[in-house]
């Protein structure tokens, strides 16, 4: 399914072994791993490595460098009409996208230790459903921010997603943000249809091709009144803007997704209320404080200032 070298395959089988055995336990006894031990890091190690060797996350990042790279060139001082015209013609991408996207995902890995984990079991009528990208990382907390990405690693409300069977769900969520089921509830038991439909929906999100499930024969009837019409790839939801700040010195080319177009609503996910009270323009712009530490720490070494510009920027965008 995925065009990677042996070694990089035997790399991948080395991963899933001892995370093949964690899922196992969970679809068999709806119990996660112990909260920091080793087993709950594999499993999030999986996760993020699912997510990120699909050829949809390759594709993604081929659509990032073409894009960054046709701002880039296009806006140079100097360059001729007629060549700028040419570079949207001109597609820019790594020799190996996939393997770009697997040394960012798994960089990164540590910036998500902060995040609560929870079995989500369905007692529904209807199945899970998964598909051949089957992670979705996404967020309730900022579903209505239209101008900027948030699913970044260390954003506040993120959230992600991944159907372990048609019963089971894992979900790796931002504490500070949601309360997901009732306290110390875990699994998470799930009993109302809706609820499903709505979590179903999200592999809209990522599905490339196949959406798979069992053969239950109603799990089948819900599936056919899916908003297909909404379906979407990684690669289709990326944007690239650029801005130039006040005295026009510097610009800077800013890539993020498209905001979903399916909104999650379910009954066993609640923002938490001060949360609530967060305006949307500020909740863009929020990290979680555990990853924000952590940034702190991995990036700039002591003796270094955490500031990532002398001083705060006005930008403008610029539609090219």
């Amino acid at each position: 399914m995925y065009d990677f070298d042996k070694d990089l395959e035997s790399s991948f089988a080395t991963l899933e072994g001892p995370a093949s055995a964690v899922i196992k336990g969970v679809i068999e006894n709806g119990l996660l791993p112990k909260p920091r031990s080793r087993d709950l890091f594999r499993l999030l190690v999986f996760v993020v490595s699912l997510w990120s060797r699909t050829p949809a996350a390759g594709r993604e990042i081929s659509t990032i460098a073409t894009q960054t790279a046709r701002a880039f060139f296009k806006n140079l001082p100097g360059i001729p009409d007629h060549v700028k015209e040419s570079v949207d013609k001109v597609e820019f991408k790594p020799k190996h996208p996939i393997g770009v996207s697997i040394g960012l995902a798994t960089e990164n890995i540590p910036y998500l230790l902060d995040l609560g984990c929870l079995i989500i079991k369905n007692e529904s009528e209807i199945e899970f459903i998964t598909s051949d990208a089957p992670v979705v990382f996404f967020n309730q907390w900022c579903q209505d921010v239209t101008e900027r990405g948030t699913k970044g690693f260390i954003q506040s409300g993120l959230q992600i997603f991944l159907p372990l069977s048609p019963r089971f769900l894992v979900l790796f969520y931002d504490r500070s943000v949601y309360k997901v089921g009732k306290r110390s509830e875990n699994p998470v038991v799930v009993n109302k249809d809706e609820d499903v439909d709505r979590i179903n929906s999200l592999q809209l999100l990522t599905v490339e091709r196949k959406l798979y499930y069992s053969g239950e024969l109603k799990t089948k009837s819900r599936i056919e009144r899916l908003p297909i019409e909404r379906r979407r790839t990684r690669s289709d939801a990326v944007v690239t803007r650029r801005a130039i700040d006040r005295s026009g010195d510097s610009t800077l080319i800013h890539t993020y997704d498209r905001p979903p177009p399916i909104k999650l609503t379910v009954s066993f996910i609640r923002i938490i209320r001060r949360k609530r009270r967060v305006p949307i323009n500020e909740r863009v712009l929020s990290r979680r404080e555990g990853a924000e530490v952590l940034l702190k720490v991995l990036e700039y070494p002591s003796g270094n200032k955490y500031d990532a510009f002398s001083g705060p920027r006005e930008w403008r965008v610029i539609d090219d």
